[in-house]
């Protein structure tokens, strides 16, 4: 991989305004333009004191789109290629600075909207808040405690000891580990939590409900070792996609082991690795080191290793099975405005 000259190959903006409720934004054709990396908009929201007893809504008003030329469109499909909705698919969260909070809101603003390509090019950014404790008197009138939280969680009672993992994978149990973590007997240890992927960061209703409290994680048991299926920080939504999800909170994932006298949640060897395989991680090898971010609060890092103009530089990928046929896609960061690879 050779750099004519260095650039910024990941097209992202920010605009830091005044905040408002609504907003109006218009995007330049060079602003929207699909290069090696697809466009994304960005847009930060100075919050007030009492941002930490809100929630916030967004919501895209009035929007606007042109046509995508067919470059972009063929730029596009070699970048990514997956399907799109006829909206964008609006992300947020709150960020600190000082004990200060903002929203950062951002988006891909590349739809696909009967059957045509488009950019949306001008819209109203609408932000509403909403103070939790209003969300949870209408919760409770709606199902009550009883039907929405546990009675008790299951952490309450007994010893407990926590374990992490650094990637999604098998696992085993092993004698030292339980007897470290202060327990006596393997075949009666039991695994409960989600692992490390990225949850949902909008506080919606299925997902209050299903991870209200934590729960137990199947175990097989083959050849005498016990195994578990892990999850760890990293993500794909699908077999084809080009973009990891990365949770930006933990590099690991974290699990809780426990001992009773009831009987773990078990799985047969077959019926063990249907639940998993195949995933979406086995269509993935990804190199990524995160120790430089140009932005202070953002949530793209890049690896540092500068390339110098003129210089060339060599990374060595190693496939788990061999394959004919793969793509590759590799996101660079620069301080330029143009660069040719």
């Amino acid at each position: 991989m050779k750099f004519k000259n260095i650039a910024a190959l990941c097209l992202m903006f920010l605009w830091i305004l005044p905040s408002k409720g609504q907003e109006f934004f218009n995007l330049t054709a060079d602003e929207v333009r699909v290069d090696s990396t697809l466009p994304r908009f960005s847009h930060s929201v100075p919050l007030g004191d009492g941002f930490r007893d809100s929630t916030y809504t967004v919501r895209l008003l009035y929007p606007e789109f042109i046509d995508m030329s067919q470059a972009d469109i063929a730029r596009y499909m070699d970048i990514c290629g997956e399907p799109l909705q006829e909206m964008p698919k609006l992300e947020q969260n709150i960020v600190l600075d000082r004990k200060r909070g903002s929203l950062e809101i951002s988006f891909c603003p590349i739809v696909l909207r009967n059957g045509r390509y488009q950019i949306l090019v001008s819209f109203m950014l609408d932000i509403q808040g909403t103070q939790k404790a209003q969300r949870r008197l209408s919760a409770q009138r709606a199902f009550g405690p009883s039907d929405r939280y546990a009675e008790h969680s299951v952490l309450a009672n007994g010893h407990w000891a926590k374990i992490r993992v650094p990637a999604t994978g098998i696992y085993q149990l092993t004698s030292d580990l339980i007897r470290r973590a202060g327990f006596t007997d393997l075949n009666k240890v039991k695994v409960y939590g989600y692992g490390g992927n990225l949850q949902n960061e909008s506080l919606e209703e299925e997902d209050l409900i299903e991870y209200d409290d934590l729960k137990e994680v199947p175990t097989c048991t083959v050849n005498g070792q016990r195994l578990f299926y892990a999850k760890g920080p990293v993500s794909w939504s699908s077999k084809t996609t080009s973009f990891r999800t990365r949770n930006p909170y933990s590099d690991y994932g974290y699990y809780f082991i426990t001992q009773d006298d009831a009987a773990p949640a078990t799985l047969d060897a077959d019926a063990f690795l249907a639940s998993f395989y195949p995933a979406n991680d086995d269509y993935h090898i990804l190199h990524e080191v995160e120790d430089f971010a140009w932005y202070q609060g953002g949530r793209n890092l890049f690896q540092n290793d500068p390339i110098s103009e003129g210089q060339s530089k060599t990374y060595t990928l190693d496939t788990p099975v061999d394959e004919a046929k793969g793509k590759i896609y590799v996101a660079v960061s620069a301080g330029s405005k143009r660069s040719e690879v």
